[in-house]
């Protein structure tokens, strides 16, 4: 549980130097921001559903001695606190991937107003917008995954601890609750960036497909020219290999792969 707001502050800290060094790229229209703003609070809702509903429904109880035996008053109290961060810093990673796919469906984008520059200058703006945009989108889904799977597995080891305080009440935390906790927080991060990432790379295939010619110009092998567009694809990041796209699945998967783990590697109960 240290862990989880010792990770919550470094990426606060990453995200707020971003800022100082490049702009955040957050939407500039007002539709676009009314989008955003309606997506994150439906986001924030969903995150802390979980949190909300279980004081509520009382569906499982600590023991009244489980306080005394970890020696930490109000245990209850600053669960409830410990979830609500979470669900508020997974709110923070989520809008910033929410807002990356308001830009990207905002494309072709407007032309930065700088006086006249040339179509070729144009294009070198839009290209590093891409890759800013790309960049970015893969921080927030690693800093969301992080978040996510840190508060499964403390939950999961939390459920583990109270099976070994307390095994005449093996039932108190049910494994199933765990296991929920880790395909619900899936599902959630997989329905953002998903998305997200489909529009991406429609974007980067109609700025691949601008930058290079339909066919090989005048003096240019076909080899040449294949070579050219398979270097741009790659350098938009079309071209992934296997092992990035394993990275990204298992980023996506860190909710139900911690809570997974967490139940593997506890007590039976």
């Amino acid at each position: 549980m240290g862990l989880q707001t010792a990770l919550w502050l470094a990426s606060l800290l990453v995200i707020l130097h971003d800022s100082r060094s490049h702009r955040m790229g957050w939407p500039g229209r007002r539709s676009e921001r009314t989008a955003l703003v309606l997506c994150t609070l439906l986001a924030w809702v969903l995150s802390s559903f979980p949190f909300v509903v279980q004081p509520i429904t009382q569906r499982w109880a600590l023991p009244a001695d489980v306080e005394a035996l970890l020696q930490v008053p109000h245990l209850r109290a600053k669960f409830f606190i410990l979830g609500m961060s979470t669900a508020a810093f997974t709110t923070l990673h989520t809008a910033g991937m929410l807002s990356m796919h308001v830009q990207l469906l905002a494309y072709p984008w407007e032309p930065v107003s700088r006086g006249e520059e040339s179509v070729a200058e144009g294009l070198d703006d839009e290209l590093l917008r891409y890759q800013r945009l790309r960049s970015r989108l893969e921080r927030f889904l690693l800093f969301s995954a992080v978040t996510l799977g840190t508060s499964t597995l403390s939950l999961g080891a939390f459920r583990n601890l109270l099976n070994e305080l307390v095994p005449s009440q093996v039932g108190v935390l049910e494994s199933s609750r765990v296991l929920g906790y880790g395909v619900y927080y899936t599902g959630l991060l997989a329905s953002v960036y998903l998305p997200t990432r489909k529009t991406l790379t429609d974007v980067g295939e109609a700025l691949a497909a601008r930058f290079v010619r339909e066919s090989p110009a005048a003096g240019l092998s076909w080899k040449d020219w294949s070579q050219e567009q398979q270097a741009v694809r790659t350098w938009l990041g079309l071209q992934r290999t296997a092992l990035q796209d394993f990275q990204q699945g298992l980023s996506v998967l860190a909710p139900l792969l911690a809570s997974l783990s967490s139940l593997a590697l506890g007590a039976e109960g």
